[in-house]
């Protein structure tokens, strides 16, 4: 039998190991988030805000952007990075602060390009943490869901996606007034201590989370949430970024007796 050329040797073992290593991971890596996905995800998804109660009528200022959130359910509940509450909205009597903690969720849904939005705004409160994974659970008063909004929530993937996987994140860095994407890919998956952690690489080199991203969905290409970013990388992992994974956070919701309820479809 005539002897396979080296070239193709090579490429047919380079196709063994790509497959092998998405049969291992359970799944073959999939596309980009399309431009349907990230429409759909913004859907459920907003910024988190310090704001302040002007006089007269109560008017609501939103001072600035401190995480992103998203909701897991129709009763209002969402989750962000841990940090995010902790660090912004203390309650330590000894610690007073003017910052009230609420949600900003645009009436006609978040439009590319729009520089203004009119909005609603919820307060909220009940978050549940723990000291050793990164996220908090929490609920916004008052139900945007009853208030006939153009929202949803988002839909956690119960798939493990492999290395090499296209994924998004999308939340609001930077004081952003409208929900920003990164593209980026799954690089590994690392074990810190209770958590497990996705490690993405962004698809351009300065495009890392920056601040105001932590608890922005990082989803796949079916809109699916696989986690929620955490922390950037600095020193040797500078351009990469963390995500809590969805794994974890299924445990966290599990640990503390907390169910995902019925989610309504996106109108």
């Amino acid at each position: 039998m005539k002897a396979l050329p080296k070239t193709c040797s090579f490429i047919l073992l380079g196709f063994f190991l790509s497959a092998f290593s998405a049969r291992l991971w359970g799944e073959k890596p999939r596309p980009r988030p399309s431009p349907e996905a990230i429409m759909n995800m913004n859907r459920s998804l907003f910024p988190i805000v310090c704001g302040r109660l002007e006089q007269p009528g109560d008017k609501f200022t939103a001072l600035y952007t401190v995480g992103t959130g998203v909701f897991i359910d129709t009763a209002g509940h969402f989750i962000t990075a841990g940090h995010v509450i902790r660090r912004k909205f203390s309650t330590n009597p000894d610690e007073p602060t003017e910052c009230l903690p609420a949600i900003y969720i645009a009436k006609s849904g978040w439009q590319p390009g729009a520089q203004s939005y009119d909005a609603n705004w919820f307060k909220f409160g009940d978050c549940i943490q723990d000291a050793n994974v990164d996220v908090a659970v929490c609920h916004a008063e008052g139900n945007p869901f009853a208030a006939s909004l153009h929202i949803s929530a988002v839909r956690i993937a119960k798939t493990t996606p492999a290395p090499g996987t296209q994924v998004a994140f999308t939340g609001f860095p930077v004081q952003s007034n409208q929900p920003v994407t990164t593209q980026s890919r799954i690089l590994r998956l690392d074990a810190a201590g209770k958590m497990n952690l996705w490690v993405l690489t962004t698809e351009v080199a300065d495009q890392p989370p920056w601040p105001g991203s932590s608890g922005s969905p990082v989803y796949l290409s079916d809109g699916s949430l696989i986690g929620i970013i955490v922390r950037r990388g600095i020193n040797a992992d500078n351009g990469l970024a963390f995500a809590l994974s969805s794994e974890s956070i299924r445990a966290f919701l599990a640990e503390h007796h907390l169910s995902l309820r019925p989610v309504r479809p996106a109108r």
